[in-house]
């Protein structure tokens, strides 16, 4: 990891952490290292600090690369040193990254939004495509358009909170909350009225994935969704599906056709049919 080449008095380490979180020094080491360098931070820091005031007090290692050097010199010594087995060039030129586990898909796009306010290397909702696909029928992009009427369902990263007390009707003094939400085509304010906050609250987390299930709401300048029901985007299927789906087949019968099939998969049938049975009484 190099430490000596950027002024501490320009840039501190508060801004060093911004650049790792964003991406901006993933052409050093890789995006999957990013953790790593991260972890080694201080020690890069520290190096850097120490070969500077080595420097200043005019301490050169035999194998260093005097600054003053033009450049293609420079290049031509550097190379030979790199190849130099010894600890000098090793202990003033680099260091080994800490060993560290990687961060995970959510942390690193978390971090990136934290760094810049958007993601760079990806979007939360990808992980989440085939549920998306299969059971939103809206995305902030269509909201615009009433989504065609009726009921609208959504999925969305909350990326901002606003807990207002309520002042009037019969929820008076009670909690309700406006919830921003992104999506791969924009953001969209989410309305959770006092019963369903109630409710529903505990899902409402900044920086998690949620399904809403309500209507478009065209009073704000900006159409946004008054919500019914909220949804974890791991739990939408068990909410939203409406139908199963089961194809079964028979590889002793090498997929061939006949009056057989039916009979050999009647025991599979017969046990699928009772554990839905179960599965249904139980919810």
């Amino acid at each position: 990891m190099e430490s000596a080449r950027i002024n501490l008095r320009a840039v501190n380490r508060s801004s060093l952490e911004t650049l790792i979180k964003a991406g901006v020094l993933d052409s050093l080491h890789g995006t999957i290292q990013r953790s790593a360098v991260h972890a080694s931070l201080d020690d890069a820091i520290r190096a850097g600090q120490d070969l500077a005031r080595d420097r200043a007090a005019g301490q050169m290692s035999m194998f260093a690369v005097p600054e003053e050097l033009p450049a293609n010199l420079a290049s031509s010594r550097a190379t030979k040193d790199a190849s130099d087995s010894s600890p000098a060039f090793s202990a003033t030129s680099s260091l080994q990254l800490r060993k560290t586990q990687p961060w995970d898909r959510m942390t690193a796009l978390n971090y990136e939004r934290e760094a810049l306010g958007f993601h760079v290397s990806g979007h939360p909702l990808d992980d989440w495509r085939g549920e998306i696909n299969s059971f939103c029928n809206c995305d902030s992009g269509r909201l615009v358009t009433g989504a065609g009427g009726g009921v609208i369902v959504i999925a969305g990263l909350i990326t901002r909170i606003r807990q207002i007390i309520t002042q009037r009707g019969a929820s008076a003094n009670q909690r309700m909350a406006i919830a921003t939400l992104a999506d791969r085509t924009g953001t969209f304010d989410a309305v959770l009225f006092a019963e369903t906050y109630a409710t529903f609250g505990e899902l409402i987390q900044d920086g998690k994935v949620v399904v809403l299930a309500g209507s478009v709401d065209t009073s704000p300048s900006e159409p946004g969704v008054i919500v019914d029901r909220v949804f974890a985007i791991e739990d939408s299927s068990a909410h939203l599906a409406s139908r199963i789906e089961i194809r079964l087949t028979d590889p002793a019968l090498g997929g061939s056709a006949g009056g057989s099939t039916e009979k050999s998969l009647t025991p599979t049938i017969r046990m699928l049919a009772g554990a839905l049975r179960q599965a249904a009484e139980a919810s």
